[in-house]
C-alpha cells in the first residue's frame, strides 16, 4: 500500500468478524490472508456462535484463518486483500 493512500480497514464493510449474513448474501468472497477468491458457498466453517450456537465469522476454505471478506460492500480484489494483508499481518 502506498504511504499516501488512507484506507480505513477497520470500518465495518472490511469487517471479517461476524460476517455471517453478509457472506450468505454475497456471491464472492476473498481471504486477506492466503489471498484467494472464492464463492460464498465454498464456506463450510465458521466461528463466534450466537446464543443459538450457530457460528457468525466466516473461515477461510484455503487457510483456516478467519480472514474473510465479502463482496456485498466492497469490490474483492487481488490489490484489496493484498493492501489488507499488509495492513493486518504487515506481510
Amino acid at each position: 500500500m502506498k504511504e499516501n493512500e488512507k484506507t480505513d480497514f477497520c470500518l465495518e464493510e472490511y469487517s471479517s468478524f461476524c460476517n455471517r449474513k453478509k457472506i450468505l448474501v454475497s456471491e464472492e468472497c476473498g481471504c486477506y490472508y492466503c489471498l484467494k477468491q472464492f464463492s460464498s458457498n465454498q464456506i463450510e466453517e465458521w466461528w463466534d456462535e450466537d446464543e443459538n450456537g450457530i457460528g457468525q465469522t466466516a473461515i477461510c476454505p484455503y487457510c483456516g484463518i478467519d480472514s474473510v471478506i465479502s463482496d456485498t460492500v466492497v469490490d474483492i480484489s487481488e490489490k484489496l486483500l493484498v493492501d489488507m494483508r499488509e495492513y493486518w499481518f504487515s506481510i
